[in-house]
């Protein structure tokens, strides 16, 4: 079997994080069957005058990545409003690079898209050409542009409905698209994103903390991702001031965003620079070594449609404290892995540190119970889809 992955959500030179999930995917299912990538990258007028788009123009059209061959035609981007643009643009770039992109795409049989739009919208025309099948996974609400009226949304009302299957990873989402699309539930398949078991497992805490020069004295409260509105870094500082000095703890907070300069301001207005530690973004493969260097993990988000760090950590062997949103909801159970607490509530937030803090808890048991969630399993769960198709 062979599958051609169609995503301009891909990591690359510049951007070595960006949808980092789907590359993982892409690399534990090539030691399975036969996997190569169409990664389009987005470019715009000025984009060298922006540090976070430098230096794009000069990332190779054509490479290899262990199994995974990959290539990446460049087209034109537009903001927001005029977003809907872009399936002229893509669509260009795939024509005019149509010799090696139909060559990849005709040896496939199965086109499988992360994104509905401009991505699954151009692979549906690229596939019915080719007389291939189209399987698209939703990730996120903002795939299929929820809460939004504006013509992209027609494309991806389109897109949706004529795709082979479409894979979720919550009910919810399933329901959603039977609401607004009209996607039979027949149609759609609940699947899961996975972890690298073999990279995200328990390790030393001590050492850790040596190697990244952490306190040995204090209890560590670990929180990860994007620093943006909807993942409640704010209510988690709130939370820490009420208990840290009661409890002795030290807050380390990995990742970056736009709310970055705010929450700087806030960790310093509320006197806790000594006890808050903003570490920035770290490559995923030092991620693991983190999330072993606390007590415990806490994800205070408002809003997470899965919220794969949360698996990481449990991975980890580390109890989580968490609001009721994504996987979370699914997977924390009081008497094993950690506590849900209330969505907003910096006061429930804060019992829950302390409760947790207090805790015995089983490491080995944790870590056995974040495995469920391996990669290879995701991998096999997916490949048994493409095969029933």
């Amino acid at each position: 079997m062979k599958i051609l992955f169609f995503s301009h959500i891909f990591p690359n030179q510049v951007r070595p994080t960006y949808g980092i999930f789907i590359k993982e995917i892409a690399a534990a299912m090539s030691k399975k069957v036969d996997v190569s990538v169409v990664a389009p990258l987005p470019i715009f007028p000025f984009m060298d005058f922006f540090s976070t788009f430098s230096g794009i123009k000069k990332i190779p059209f054509k490479e290899s990545q262990g199994n995974v061959k990959i290539l990446r035609p460049r087209f034109l981007s537009f903001p927001k409003y005029i977003k809907w643009i872009e399936f002229i643009t893509l669509h260009r770039s795939i024509i005019k690079n149509k010799d090696l992109i139909y060559r990849v795409a005709t040896e496939c049989d199965i086109f499988f898209t992360h994104w509905v739009f401009p991505d699954t919208y151009i692979a549906l025309r690229l596939a019915k050409k080719l007389k291939k099948k189209v399987v698209l996974v939703i990730h996120g609400q903002k795939s299929i542009g929820y809460g939004e009226i504006n013509l992209e949304k027609l494309f991806i009302n389109y897109t949706v409905k004529r795709v082979d299957k479409v894979l979720v990873l919550t009910s919810s989402m399933k329901k959603a698209l039977n609401r607004l699309f009209g996607v039979p539930y027949q149609k759609t398949e609940l699947t899961f994103n996975g972890i690298d078991i073999n990279i995200f497992k328990p390790l030393d805490m001590m050492y850790q903390r040596s190697k990244l020069n952490l306190p040995k004295d204090k209890k560590i409260v670990m929180a990860l991702g994007r620093l943006s509105p909807e993942k409640g870094f704010d209510l988690l500082i709130d939370a820490f001031r009420k208990i840290y000095k009661e409890e002795n703890l030290y807050l380390v907070i990995v990742g970056d965003g736009p709310l970055r300069t705010k929450i700087e301001k806030k960790i310093k207005k509320q006197g806790l620079s000594e006890n808050v530690l903003l570490v920035g973004s770290k490559p995923h493969n030092e991620v693991q070594y983190w999330l072993n260097a606390c007590d415990l993990f806490c994800s205070p988000s408002y809003h997470e449609e899965y919220g794969l760090n949360v698996i990481e950590a449990m991975c980890c062997g580390k109890p989580i404290v968490a609001t009721s949103v994504g996987i979370a909801s699914r997977v924390i159970n009081k008497d094993l892995n950690g506590i849900l607490v209330p969505v907003g509530s910096s006061l429930d937030l804060a019992h829950g540190i302390a409760w947790a803090c207090h805790r015995k808890w089983q490491s080995k048991l944790i870590a056995s119970l974040g495995s469920r969630f391996s990669i290879d399993k995701s991998v096999d769960n997916i490949i048994k889809i493409f095969r029933n198709l």
